[in-house]
């Protein structure tokens, strides 16, 4: 991969920081590619002609007079054939690389920050020391910030560096946008934390955000600061509530990785039993490839706006480990135990269930990968990576 070096950035040094406590708590999981191709199945056979079809929704929605223009009209693209330029903070993590698998397949450039050099990114991505420098540099079309220190109950022993991080990447990014390059599109990857013990369900984008963890509450700044930038300087800065979402590139120390490995270790023999929190808590859980898709999509549209992306079903704990011990011919109830430890107690997010009626109905877009393909995606990735390593320790 190439690297671009930036100096005498002093007043960026904490956030230099900031991204490098982002990169530790954020990389790819390291499941190979190949193995997770042979997982994907038809996500993987169909993904040409899928990248064809968003290009068409695009065209569709503007045909409609949602966005107003078509591709070679509009502001935000490069004339004279030069590909299109995205910069995506957080390369190296689960969203990072999807949404880099999915620019390059669209035809851009794409630059990248990550704490070291992530396995399994495409050579094509140009990683870059400094976000705001790179928007100055290159002038990016699409600025994408997904840098996150994504584990929720780790902002808890770290609250003033959560705080320091929402602070200061996202106004950094978004004052260089509007300095140096104000007609480059800005995607916020905001998060259903915000809304901490929703009032309402399903949550929708005017449900009242009221967050109950440093994580959630550093989420609500950025998502805030987005839409401060878009009224006051007309930025094309939106934000995308993203509800969970996994994939076998998501870190271990999450639930649904600690539930797929934990049922693939214990179906192996490697592991005797399953400790876990409360199992009553529901999720919205949809696939990161779908989510990045939606992303896209919304820096797609002519005007800026905040979209709620999740499946609009909920599954509890529970299902999530009956389907992956199912998946492996196990009676879940004969290896997990509840270990108190792990529940967040009276910080739990109840009821987190998205509607995503506006992003469908304005840009088209719905999951494809379902709960049930979803767990077996995962379970399949932890079985095959720990196959390869048992297989390698003999």
């Amino acid at each position: 991969m190439h690297h671009f070096r930036f100096l005498g950035l002093h007043d960026r040094l904490q956030l230099v920081q900031v991204f490098a406590v982002v990169g530790a708590g954020n990389e790819a999981a390291g499941v190979d590619r190949r193995e997770l191709e042979m997982v994907l199945g038809r996500v993987r056979a169909d993904h040409v002609e899928r990248l064809g079809g968003e290009s068409q929704r695009v065209d569709e929605v503007r045909r409609r007079g949602t966005t107003g223009a078509c591709d070679e009209d509009a502001p935000h693209l490069r004339s004279g054939g030069m590909a299109r330029r995205a910069l995506v903070t957080g390369v190296g993590g689960q969203d990072g690389s999807y949404l880099a698998e999915l620019l390059l397949g669209h035809g851009y450039e794409v630059f990248g920050t990550a704490l070291s050099s992530p396995e399994g990114l495409p050579d094509a991505v140009q990683l870059v020391d400094d976000a705001p420098a790179a928007i100055r540099e290159f002038k990016p079309d699409e600025t994408y910030h997904l840098a996150s220190a994504s584990f929720v109950p780790a902002s808890w022993e770290d609250p003033v560096g959560t705080a320091r991080f929402a602070a200061e990447s996202a106004a950094a990014l978004l004052d260089m946008l509007r300095r140096e390059h104000p007609g480059g599109r800005f995607l916020n990857a905001a998060s259903a934390e915000m809304f901490g013990i929703p009032r309402e369900t399903p949550q929708t984008e005017e449900t009242p955000i009221a967050p109950i963890t440093p994580y959630g509450a550093g989420k609500a700044f950025a998502h805030f600061l987005a839409g401060a930038f878009r009224r006051r300087y007309g930025l094309h800065a939106s934000s995308a509530i993203l509800f969970n979402h996994e994939s076998p590139r998501r870190s271990p120390q999450f639930v649904t990785r600690k539930v797929s490995r934990g049922a693939a270790a214990i179906s192996l023999g490697l592991e005797q039993e399953l400790p876990l929190g409360d199992l009553s808590a529901e999720r919205d859980w949809g696939f990161a490839g779908d989510y990045v898709r939606a992303m896209w999509l919304i820096a797609q549209a002519g005007e800026p706006d905040d979209y709620v992306v999740a499946t609009a079903k909920a599954h509890s704990v529970e299902e999530l480990v009956a389907a992956a011990f199912e998946h492996v011919g196990l009676d879940w109830r004969e290896y997990v135990r509840y270990d108190r430890s792990l529940s967040r107690g009276g910080a739990e997010a109840p009821a987190l269930l998205g509607d995503p009626t506006k992003i469908r109905q304005r840009l088209g877009w719905q999951p494809e990968v379902g709960f049930e393909q979803l767990v077996a995606l995962l379970v399949e990735a932890d079985l095959e990576e720990l196959r390869a390593q048992m297989a390698s320790a003999r």
